[in-house]
């Protein structure tokens, strides 16, 4: 029934609907991940999130295997890529545990104003002034959410800005993968580099005996009880968002899909809240308007380009 009606919708509430799921699935992952922080490391957390994507993924390599060459002379481009969302997402999680879900999910959504940036800059791509205009606003949003009246610490705000910097430059590589990888080859650089360096890193800091930082160094803690459910349904969740995000910009304008998935900063908050999380004030909603402005217009001047 429900695979009917949506085949029967048209592009644009066809991608609209898949983004709404994708935000959905988004969001019901920081709640696993705040869930799982209490007793797992945030390390530990994506090296449980990219191997079970992994357990989903490489099957279908074998089902579906890949018709054009391996482009060997990209792989440093292809690890480069997978390092910097496994960096970013180590920092996100992390930033799921410390501070409102809300807000933590709103500087990931900062990120379209950084690959703005970055295609000006590193790919040469004309920006309109209107574009321009945007990433001013985006900044000012900025600015708003590191306002000392909000009792956050100011380092998480900087790695929020770090995450959204991070996941631009990921997504920046992507695109200039796209032009000599399967999507699917993509997606598993990023699951094996989020499943080998999380590893690497415990691994050390098991043997080095080095002092936590809270993100990257750390050792390995077994999960217990109920922790294995957490750390499945953060690679379950994880999966079915990435996969209801692809089918969303299959299925119309990047620019409509962009601005749905603005929900998702709803959603995520609304569930922080739920589970304890604090009231947005003033000057966190403002700066989260302003936010989302600068990546819709960004977004729809893309589309237009």
């Amino acid at each position: 029934m429900v695979k009917k009606l949506v085949a029967n919708m048209s592009p644009k509430f066809r991608g609209m609907y898949f983004m709404l799921l994708a935000s959905i699935t988004f969001s019901a992952m920081s709640i696993f991940v705040r869930l799982g922080s209490i007793t797992i490391p945030t390390i530990e957390l994506v090296f449980f999130r990219n191997l079970i994507g992994l357990l989903f993924v490489v099957p279908s390599f074998y089902w579906h295997p890949v018709n054009q060459p391996f482009n060997f002379k990209k792989l440093p481009l292809l690890i480069f890529r997978g390092l910097m969302g496994t960096a970013a997402l180590s920092i996100i999680f992390y930033n799921f545990k410390h501070i409102s879900l809300g807000l933590t999910a709103t500087y990931v959504q900062t990120s379209p104003i950084f690959i703005a940036i970055f295609s000006f800059v590193l790919l040469k791509e004309s920006l309109l002034k209107s574009s321009w205009l945007a990433i001013l606003i985006g900044f000012i949003g900025i600015v708003f959410l590191f306002n000392p009246s909000i009792a956050v610490p100011l380092k998480f705000h900087i790695w929020g800005v770090i995450s959204g910097i991070g996941t631009a430059i990921a997504y920046t590589s992507v695109r200039k993968l796209n032009q000599y990888f399967e999507t699917r080859l993509i997606i598993l650089s990023f699951l094996v580099c989020g499943t080998i360096f999380p590893a690497v890193l415990m691994l050390y800091g098991y043997y080095s005996q080095a002092p936590t930082d809270g993100i990257f160094i750390t050792t390995f803690n077994i999960p217990k009880g109920v922790g294995w459910l957490h750390v499945f349904m953060i690679g379950v969740t994880a999966l079915l968002g990435q996969i209801y995000m692809t089918r969303a910009y299959g299925s119309t304008k990047a620019g409509i899909v962009a601005t749905t998935g603005y929900f998702q900063i709803f959603f995520t908050a609304w569930l922080g809240i739920f589970f304890g999380d604090p009231m947005f004030q003033w000057m966190e909603i403002i700066g989260i308007v302003l936010i989302i402005i600068s990546g819709i217009v960004i977004a729809y001047e893309k589309d237009d380009g």
